[in-house]
């Protein structure tokens, strides 16, 4: 099976944008959601190589995402038992080996950022576990989202 990525972006056509990209990659495949419960629910199902998050999401969806995956709360804490228990029972069904097997599979996964402006979020991202952010190009660019040389420099750098 090819590399996968999964891109978290809430618009649609940006995302398409970005498949355009990461698809002329040979082997790899992209795999796109809109929301952090279907992520996760993606990241259950089969594994990915590197994931690729919207930082300016409604409700801090790529946050939250990025603090589920890598068990880390916005300080780069490790989680509290509260609040692991609490993704637990909203993300797994309660079942909090099973969070455990995700956090096993993902904690060292390249997770890559996007913002339009990282400024804070782009720390906050780094102290959680982001290994990197692209710089986002406003919204209704006619180009790519992101810069294509950098997305493919991204792709080559982390996965391996």
């Amino acid at each position: 099976m090819g590399k996968i990525v999964l891109v978290m972006d809430g618009d649609k056509d940006r995302q398409g944008k970005i498949r355009s990209v990461i698809e002329q990659h040979n082997g790899y495949l992209m795999a796109g959601t809109r929301n952090c419960a279907d992520a996760v629910r993606r990241l259950s199902s089969f594994p990915v190589d590197l994931m690729l998050i919207d930082v300016d999401m409604r409700k801090l969806e790529g946050m939250v995402l990025l603090s589920i995956v890598k068990g880390k709360d916005l300080h780069g804490r490790a989680l509290s038992d509260g609040v692991y228990e609490n993704v637990a029972d909203n993300y797994f069904d309660g079942d909090r080996m099973a969070y455990q097997a995700f956090l096993d599979r993902y904690r060292d996964a390249p997770v890559v950022m996007m913002a339009e402006n990282p400024g804070n979020a782009g720390r906050t991202a780094g102290k959680i576990g982001a290994v990197q952010y692209l710089q986002k190009r406003p919204r209704g660019s006619a180009s790519y989202p992101v810069s294509e040389h950098r997305l493919w420099q991204t792709l080559n750098t982390y996965i391996k």
